[in-house]
């Protein structure tokens, strides 16, 4: 197995409680976000994927002020700054999305300047539905071309249908993603009585914080 580096703090992923600690963290990505669009920071996002992550930014934020009981929040901070923020739920509506059960990322958001942090994300959400009874089942809907590519690299499969989501009076429709880690050992290897992604180079710490 390949040498696996550490994340610097133990363990590196935070369980929001409350809703304002939630949109507190939301606003510092999504400072982050603007002062990396067409700034002197080498343009590390383009105007589109800047309004993206601003929407997912504020998408947090209308979850945690007014639907907070359907959602968990996580965040990965570095040094105090909220780098990583991600929204799950095992809620029903969700639930029928994903063959088995599992659970659903309804959202993640990750600061420019850290590689590897939305994969962190994923992988820990994978270790939460083990810890649910879920056995490791995640899904998602793909808000883009470019993130439906990052979650197959991470063996997530396409299932043919569409999640639909109103917003303002509009209908939009995402395609659903899902993954069984056990039925990808070329990507997903057990570990410490979890998972872990084969092809990544961070690991959540130690093996102590595998949830």
């Amino acid at each position: 197995m390949p040498m696996r580096y550490t994340w610097i703090t133990d363990p590196p992923i935070e369980r929001l409680v409350l809703a304002a600690d939630v949109v507190v963290a939301a606003n510092a990505l999504d400072h982050i976000v603007n002062l990396t669009t067409g700034s002197l920071d080498a343009n590390l996002l383009d105007l589109n994927s800047s309004v993206r992550y601003s929407d997912i930014c504020e998408d947090m934020r209308d979850r945690a002020n007014n639907h907070f009981g359907d959602y968990e929040f996580y965040v990965y901070r570095i040094s105090g700054t909220p780098v990583v923020l991600m929204a799950i739920s095992t809620i029903a509506k969700y639930q029928e999305y994903i063959p088995g059960g599992g659970v659903w990322i309804e959202g993640t958001i990750a600061s420019p300047y850290v590689v590897g942090g939305g994969i962190l994300m994923k992988e820990y959400a994978v270790n939460l539905s083990r810890q649910k009874g879920y056995a490791g089942r995640i899904g998602c809907a793909a808000a883009s071309d470019e993130a439906q590519s990052s979650w197959e690299r991470m063996g997530m499969e396409a299932t043919g249908r569409m999640y639909v989501e109103e917003n303002d009076g509009d209908q939009y429709e995402f395609p659903v993603l899902f993954l069984d880690p056990a039925t990808k050992p070329a990507i997903w290897e057990p570990h410490g009585g979890g998972w872990i992604f084969r092809n990544m180079r961070y690991t959540m710490s130690s093996e102590k914080s595998l949830v």
